[in-house]
């Protein structure tokens, strides 16, 4: 399978979490990945806490602000060097497993009308959290024991005879860990900066490639773990997080209702 793959991970702080990222990535990220490490102001004695991680990784490349900028400049930041044939966007606070991106990037290969393509995540307040996508498609429920194979889901998968099972969504993917082409980012553009730091600019992008005839897809053979906004907590109250989730919704309707 040809094509080479850009993870673009923005990071501020929370260096607990970068470093099991670090781990995982390093273990089961195939051949032709690179990590682009986007540090948005973390304190120099912190960040030297993960330098003996990324030296394990010859194919990287590490950007570094001095001040915080957000989840969304951050990522586009990454974005605008990309090389790569495929580009995954993903938080600092998750853990991939074997096969994550193969599946993904399969995927998308897959599925010429696909712009963008997202993961399972563990149970947390997504719509795509394991225990919530049970519910929705029967398929999932026939596999017993999927709520404890985590680390060996895509295997216990194939195990009971499904693989490579993708779903069209008529919504969004949330942008934990999402792959999409970079033909595609070229012709879509950056993620909006009209929702500050972030929450609902996945939103925004999974319109606006709907809105150029591309189809939006959950995986449901991939799952990755997710801490779920550990930095947006560490940074702000939950009656400040949806405050900006209210004012991102109302840019967001906003935007797109005179689209559609």
């Amino acid at each position: 399978m040809a094509g080479t793959i850009d993870v673009i991970v923005p990071c501020y702080g929370q260096t607990g979490h970068t470093i099991r990222f670090l781990k995982s990535f390093t273990t089961h990220k195939p051949h032709g990945t690179r990590l682009v490490l986007v540090d948005n102001g973390t304190p120099e004695r912190e960040f030297e806490r993960i330098l003996p991680f990324l030296d394990e990784l010859p194919e990287k490349l590490v950007i570094r602000n001095s001040e915080n900028l957000g989840f969304v400049q951050a990522t586009n930041q990454g974005l605008q060097v990309s090389t790569a044939d495929f580009v995954v966007l993903q938080n600092n606070d998750t853990e991939i497993y074997d096969g994550c991106y193969q599946s993904l990037r399969c995927c998308l290969e897959d599925n010429p009308k696909t712009g963008v393509v997202g993961a399972v995540s563990s149970p947390c307040g997504s719509w795509v959290s394991l225990d919530r996508l049970l519910r929705i498609y029967p398929e999932l429920k026939k596999v017993p024991g999927l709520m404890e194979a985590h680390h060996s889901y895509r295997a216990h998968l194939l195990r009971f005879g499904m693989s490579d099972v993708s779903k069209v969504v008529a919504g969004m993917v949330p942008f934990f860990c999402v792959m999409l082409r970079s033909s595609t980012v070229n012709n879509a553009g950056l993620l909006s900066e009209d929702y500050g730091v972030g929450l609902g600019d996945d939103d925004d992008y999974c319109a606006l490639l709907r809105h150029l005839g591309y189809e939006v897809r959950l995986d449901l053979s991939t799952y990755v773990f997710h801490n779920h906004r550990t930095t947006f907590k560490s940074l702000y109250t939950e009656e400040q997080i949806h405050s900006m989730q209210r004012t991102n919704m109302k840019t967001f309707l906003g935007k797109w209702r005179a689209k559609k």
